[in-house]
């Protein structure tokens, strides 16, 4: 295994972190301990958004552990395809929830997300140019449905756990970032594009 350089190691012990403290959230969300004015079922959606959460940083967690080389790009693509996946339940979510104009513009922004995520996993080589373009694209929408997202249904007793999503989220896309740059890096140095 190649030696990690320190912006890799923090980001690696961030997700792990990550990866505890949505373990707890799950936990929260399953058992409706101290979640006031939220109903059941979003309760239940939130938990099974959590989830998909942990699998996609453990899954972002082995990409990294594998150097980004070649034989970790199932890891690559499986670690966007869970994030596609639990961003089309949101989408689905919000379109099922009741509308406005916020659940509108989250909704934009959710359904871009979701197309992004999806051709970063699923296109075969966009090359390097198209890929970071692509990636800053989705940092604009993350950022974008995150902000809206902690507006959506302002429940006191949620503030913690929509930051713990938000933080959660902004971490996993820089997990993208850092993929994208070690898997232009190790093409570079096998000297393909």
């Amino acid at each position: 295994m190649k030696k990690k350089d320190p912006l890799t190691i923090v980001h690696l012990v961030l997700m792990a972190a990550l990866v505890l403290f949505n373990g707890f959230a799950v936990f929260m969300y399953f058992s409706g301990n101290g979640l006031y004015g939220v109903s059941k079922l979003e309760m239940l959606l939130r938990g099974f958004f959590s989830i998909f959460t942990i699998i996609a940083l453990i899954i972002g967690i082995l990409y990294v552990l594998n150097a980004y080389g070649k034989k970790a790009a199932n890891y690559y693509k499986a670690f966007l395809l869970v994030q596609a996946f639990e961003t089309l339940l949101l989408f689905f979510f919000l379109v099922f929830n009741e509308q406005s104009v916020l659940s509108i513009l989250l909704l934009i922004a959710t359904a871009g997300k979701f197309l992004v995520l999806l051709v970063l996993a699923l296109w075969k080589d966009l090359g390097k140019k198209k890929t970071v373009i692509l990636f800053l694209v989705l940092v604009g929408l993350e950022v974008a449905a995150s902000v809206l997202l902690f507006f959506y249904h302002p429940s006191p007793s949620l503030i913690p756990y929509k930051i713990i999503g938000v933080i959660s989220r902004l971490v996993m896309l820089g997990a993208v970032g850092l993929a994208i740059r070690g898997k232009y890096k190790d093409k570079e140095s096998r000297g393909t594009k």
